[in-house]
């Protein structure tokens, strides 16, 4: 997707996405050394954690974007 009007961003990649094949809490025990974003990890559509580095965010979902797309309800 697009980034929104109103978010301009800089060329290039602002963040790349994976999706897990386990909870949030299992993939975060096992990574006890990282500190993870957890802000987004309850929003309705698309939960996510996410990890910030200094070139760009890694974001982790349990569904893929196509699969969610499909499923908004």
């Amino acid at each position: 997707p697009s980034p929104k009007a109103s978010s301009p961003y800089t060329e290039g990649f602002e963040h790349v996405e994976f999706v897990l094949k386990e909870s949030f809490n299992e993939f975060i025990a096992k990574h006890p050394s990282i500190e993870f974003d957890v802000k987004g990890i309850d929003k309705p559509h698309n939960p996510e954690i996410k990890l910030t580095l200094p070139s760009g965010n890694v974001k982790f979902h349990l569904h893929s974007l196509a699969y969610t797309i499909k499923n908004l309800d």
